[in-house]
């Protein structure tokens, strides 16, 4: 995790403090854009540190695994 950039690293420990999100909850706890989010969720998921399912029109986003 020490090569993740701030952004990378407010996301994940979001993740990990409040479980299982949608991506409008992390926007609202991070205080981050809409559009800054969905980027680093990318990369996250490229990088294999979180999974995404959807429900219904809901994107869920969680850890993978333990970091």
């Amino acid at each position: 995790m020490s090569k993740l950039n701030e952004t990378c690293r407010i996301i994940l420990e979001t993740l990990s403090k409040h479980g299982e999100l949608n991506v409008t909850s992390i926007v609202k706890l991070t205080g981050l854009s809409f559009r800054t989010i969905n980027k680093k969720l990318r990369e996250l998921e490229i990088k294999g540190l979180v999974t995404e399912r959807r429900y219904g029109r809901l994107r869920l986003i969680r850890i993978k695994g333990k970091i």
